[in-house]
């Protein structure tokens, strides 16, 4: 029989083996609050489909790490409007950037404005993270206020030819 061994968890390879399981944690949290936020449906007008949703960042999260677990970067989508036809997301600018200045023109902008401030992303603030992300919730009601109560978006649509 063989004796475990102590972990130490005061190792480099620990601390980035905790925080990589609190970025997965996060993540799939932030996806589901995108799916919940638009009430487990496509945020593409007229879409009925409601095929495989998922939650796709709006700004790279590649690009942009400090935005990858920001609600305002996320709309929730069906496969096809995520990826599979000419008009989704990952193939029109146009397309992402109508459907952003109708349904989420608040959003939009701040994305517009952010400036990265370079912070770390250590225990301590994926934790709190998560705990935040857990604390929202949306009901019906609250999105259909939201809905009713926005004014007339900040940053106009393109036209699409």
């Amino acid at each position: 029989m063989s004796k475990k061994r102590e972990v130490n968890k005061e190792t480099k390879t620990y601390k980035n083996k905790i925080i990589r399981r609190l970025k997965n944690k996060l993540l799939k949290l932030w996806s589901l609050k995108v799916k919940e936020r638009a009430g487990f449906k496509c945020e593409f007008d007229g879409c009925s489909t409601g095929n495989l949703l998922n939650s796709h960042h709006v700004e790279s999260y590649l690009l942009n790490s400090e935005l990858r677990y920001d609600l305002k970067n996320g709309v929730c989508l069906c496969q096809s409007h995520h990826k599979l036809i000419f008009q989704s997301f990952h193939k029109s600018f146009i397309f992402g950037y109508n459907l952003m200045t109708k349904k989420h023109p608040e959003d939009l902008q701040y994305l517009l404005n952010f400036k990265p401030t370079g912070e770390e992303l250590t225990v301590e603030i994926l934790e709190r993270k998560i705990k935040e992300m857990e604390a929202i919730g949306f009901t019906n009601h609250q999105k259909d206020d939201v809905v009713l109560n926005q004014k007339e978006p900040s940053v106009l649509p393109l036209e699409q030819k």
